[in-house]
C-alpha cells in the first residue's frame, strides 16, 4: 500500500508474484518506507547485490515462463545473464502494439507463445 508515499504491506506475496521476494523482504522489514528508499536499496547500492539478487529472480521466472534462457557471462566472475526468447518478445511487442490501438483495458494475445490466447501481461 502506498500512504503518504510511503510503502507497507497489506498481504502475503502470492505465489505467482515469487520473484519479488527481495523487494517484499525489504518493504516487510522497514515498513513504513518511503519509495524512494526502496529504489535506492535496489538500483543505487555500491556492490550492486540487492539489484543482483532481483535480477536472478526475475530472470529465473522469466526462464521458467519460457521467455528466457539462461547463459553464464563473465570473464573476471561468472555470473547468470538471461537472454529473452524471440518469440516472447515479438508477443509482447504485438501486445502492446495492441494495447495502444485504441483496445481498451489489457489486450488478448499469445504472449507465451502457447498457442492460448490470454491477457497480455504488459
Amino acid at each position: 500500500m502506498l500512504d503518504n508515499k510511503k510503502l507497507s504491506l497489506q498481504a502475503e506475496l502470492p505465489p505467482e508474484k515469487e520473484f519479488l521476494r527481495p523487494v517484499y523482504q525489504y518493504i516487510e522489514k522497514k515498513q513504513p518506507v518511503k519509495m524512494e528508499k526502496v529504489i535506492e536499496n535496489f538500483a543505487l547500492t555500491f556492490s550492486g547485490r540487492n539489484f543482483q539478487e532481483l535480477v536472478e529472480r526475475v530472470g529465473e521466472s522469466l526462464v521458467e515462463a519460457g521467455c528466457a534462457q539462461k547463459e553464464q557471462s563473465g570473464r573476471l566472475r561468472e555470473q547468470n545473464r538471461f537472454v529473452p526468447n524471440p518469440q516472447a518478445v515479438d508477443s509482447v511487442v504485438q501486445c502492446i502494439r495492441a494495447e495502444h490501438g485504441g483496445h481498451s483495458g489489457l489486450p488478448v494475445c499469445d504472449h507465451r507463445g502457447t498457442g492460448a490466447p490470454d491477457r497480455c501481461p504488459v
